[in-house]
């Protein structure tokens, strides 16, 4: 009997990971700025700053400046110095995501801070995906009745629809947002 091998599986995992490493040295921080001789990355790539003294922290390259990376970091860079090893982590951002993700608790990283344990990620988004054209989108025909008769009459919202409200200090946002939550049936 002949098996058959997956060939997608692992044609994604050799397209979206890098086999060479990319590294650089830290020359100078300035309050949360790192700036550092490479890596030579893009602008968005996640790098991890080695320590010689405390566990790595994550930083983000932000822009660059006279031949220098400049990052800004992802966590404490209490113990991070000039010298310290940049090692480029990830060149496309992405991030995984799951069913199990509903009703959870997750930090600016995605990491659970619910005391529930770690969450088992699916599949894999990029961070800076293309946009979904609004006016490709199916339209719906469901309205939601929101509990405010000015907005249900003259401007109906649908399920799932996104709506601004924009107004100057004092006006009453957050009362007519407090209206629409505690009225709203869905």
């Amino acid at each position: 009997m002949q098996e058959t091998i997956d060939i997608k599986k692992y044609s994604s995992f050799i397209e979206t990971n890098s086999f060479v490493k990319k590294t650089g040295k830290i020359s100078r921080i300035i309050g949360l700025m790192i700036e550092s001789n490479g890596p030579g990355v893009a602008i968005g790539s996640i790098c991890t700053i080695h320590s010689r003294n405390r566990s790595s922290v994550q930083a983000q390259v932000v822009g660059f400046r006279d031949n220098q990376t400049l990052l800004m970091p992802l966590g404490d860079i209490f113990g991070i110095e000039p010298g310290c090893t940049i090692e480029v982590t990830e060149e496309q951002p992405s991030f995984g995501v799951s069913s199990e993700m509903i009703g959870r608790v997750l930090d600016g990283n995605g990491k659970p801070i619910d005391g529930k344990g770690p969450i088992p990620l699916g599949t894999e988004y990029p961070l800076m995906g293309t946009p979904l054209n609004p006016l490709s989108r199916q339209r719906s025909s469901n309205s939601l009745d929101v509990g405010v008769k000015s907005i249900n009459g003259l401007l109906t919202c649908a399920k799932g629809q996104r709506i601004g409200i924009m107004a100057g200090t004092g006006v009453g946002k957050s009362v007519l947002l407090g209206m629409i939550a505690r009225n709203t049936e869905a």
